[in-house]
């Protein structure tokens, strides 16, 4: 596995996105794939990284969870109504590639797990 990076908040830039589903529960997800381009650090200081090491933020698709992945979308500039509109399997998706966007990095029982602040 790649390096971690620092458990702070990062600019991040999209690099790509797609549906998947979790192994165990086959709960689908849409995922966003990422770099991160710098660290904002507790103190408003701020550090250009090497993100050369890609990762992937999972927004699980349940009845539960729709309104916050919405939200979440469309702070991203989604202005869809279907979920179909950010599949790219669909002629004329909604790309996120090229997007940045603030994600916090924690580090939890050996992992890192990727959120939005």
């Amino acid at each position: 596995m790649p390096p971690f990076y620092a458990p702070v908040t990062h600019m991040v830039g999209i690099t790509g996105q797609g549906f998947d589903e979790s192994k165990e529960r086959r709960t689908p997800f849409f995922f966003l794939e990422f770099k991160p381009l710098f660290e904002q650090n507790p103190d408003g200081t701020t550090r250009v990284i090497d993100g050369k090491f890609t990762r992937m933020l999972k927004l699980y698709v349940t009845e539960k969870t729709m309104p916050h992945l919405r939200r979440r979308l469309a702070s991203l500039g989604w202005e869809g109504t279907s979920l179909r509109d950010i599949d790219p399997a669909t002629p004329g998706f909604h790309d996120f590639s090229g997007s940045e966007t603030l994600l916090e990095c924690t580090h939890k029982g050996g992992f890192e797990e990727w959120n939005f602040p």
